[in-house]
């Protein structure tokens, strides 16, 4: 004999409540994992020296294709396939954060409190202006790291002084996604490092 409707939904509405009561007392974890991209431990500002501690860089725009400048990490799997990890994202939007580690190093390079980050204020009147596009800057598929971009420097008056389209390549020194984001910071010193000697150049130091 089946039980009567009012009885089936007593039955089923017990059934739910005892359902969400165990999904609240057990909630499902986030695996999700976060990361950051870090200056050069070993940035000395000794060289300011021999720049000028007057120098003022202003930093930007720093540019980055809409498929890197998101919360996913993106891994580089062949020339025209890339995967997005779900799990694995950046902390904070990753053209920001590569904005403060380049400028970071660079005051490493030239000084400290040398460096003005886009848009800077009017009243700051910079020596050099340096603008970076970056095409690229992923992981690949064995977790060494690639950044690849074109910057460019300008002087007071806007004239281009320096000019280069250019690729770095870092090693991962393990299979761990925290390696590969060390590789990937390890790009952006050596992207520091070409346009630091760059405005040394122009100052002729």
């Amino acid at each position: 004999m089946s039980s009567p409707p009012t009885a089936r939904n007593a039955i089923l509405f017990a059934a739910l409540v005892l359902t969400a009561t165990s999904c609240s007392l057990n909630p499902k974890q986030d695996p999700s994992q976060f990361y950051v991209l870090t200056a050069a431990v070993d940035a000395s500002p000794g060289a300011s020296a021999a720049t000028g501690s007057d120098l003022i860089i202003g930093l930007g725009p720093v540019v980055f294709p809409g498929y890197l400048d998101r919360p996913q990490m993106v891994t580089r799997l062949s020339q025209n396939q890339v995967s997005l990890s779900e799990y694995e994202r950046w902390a904070e939007s990753l053209s920001a954060n590569f904005t403060t580690v380049l400028a970071r190093n660079l005051e490493g390079e030239l000084g400290p409190r040398s460096v003005f980050t886009y848009p800077w204020f009017v009243t700051t009147s910079p020596h050099y202006a340096v603008e970076v596009a970056v095409s690229r800057f992923e992981r690949n598929a064995s977790g060494g790291a690639e950044l690849r971009c074109r910057w460019s420097i300008t002087d007071p008056d806007g004239k281009v002084v320096a000019t280069r389209e250019a690729t770095y390549r870092q090693p991962a020194s393990d299979a761990t996604t925290a390696a590969s984001v060390a590789a990937l910071s390890r790009t952006i010193d050596d992207l520091s490092a070409d346009i630091s000697t760059a405005i040394r150049q122009q100052r002729g130091n």
